[in-house]
């Protein structure tokens, strides 16, 4: 079975892919059962709470509730889905400046002895971490969520721009020199067209971390 060159009809492909998810459903709802038995065992003292894992019927209330509109005709799922949107609109574009930032770190020497070190021990720390430090700071607004995506986000973007920026070979500097480029034209005529293409997938694969 476990062959380099077996082949795998479509059907059956459907059915192999199934399995997991058949089995995760499973052990969930299992597990969703189990634990309002130990809360019945509880005998009230609240140690157990199945809101934990709520089964089907829960999730379809729940459902219905953010759906309905409330007292003043919003819906919640509706004014959740828009502040979610937003917050991480605002963090993204706020992140994709860090293009610009490694960008030239890669290209110019003492920006990269300035800020590079600085950016690889801020990418070392866990953004959830920060959290109760940002809530003190700025609150719990919207300030202190956005920040939190582009703290979290913000430093490998930088840091993934300079790898790239430093790929580039210094004879195209000295090439568009001597054609008459000039220093500020070098990381957004030269480096940025070529590294560009890789840093909006840099920026797509880094939408889950965001978000």
């Amino acid at each position: 079975m476990l062959r380099t060159d077996a082949r795998v009809s479509r059907q059956a492909r459907w059915v192999m892919g199934a399995i997991p998810f058949l089995i995760l459903v499973l052990t969930y709802l299992w597990g969703a059962q189990h634990l309002r038995a130990l809360q019945n065992d509880d005998q009230g003292q609240g140690t157990v709470s199945v809101k934990l894992m709520p089964l089907p019927s829960d999730m379809w209330e729940g459902i219905q509730s953010v759906v309905k509109p409330n007292d003043k005709g919003d819906r919640t799922i509706v004014l959740d889905t828009w502040a979610s949107m937003r917050r991480f609109a605002v963090g993204m574009a706020i992140v994709a400046l860090g293009i610009v930032v490694g960008l030239y770190m890669g290209t110019f020497p003492v920006i990269e002895a300035f800020l590079h070190d600085f950016f690889v021990f801020v990418d070392k720390v866990p953004p959830l971490l920060l959290l109760p430090i940002l809530f003190l700071v700025f609150d719990v607004g919207e300030l202190s969520k956005v920040a939190l995506v582009v703290i979290g986000v913000m430093p490998g973007v930088v840091l993934d721009a300079y790898a790239r920026a430093k790929e580039i070979s210094r004879e195209q500097f000295y090439k568009a020199q001597t054609l008459g480029a000039s220093e500020m034209e070098i990381p957004w005529s030269i480096v940025l067209p070529q590294i560009l293409p890789k840093m909006l997938g840099t920026l797509r694969l880094n939408f889950k971390a965001a978000w």
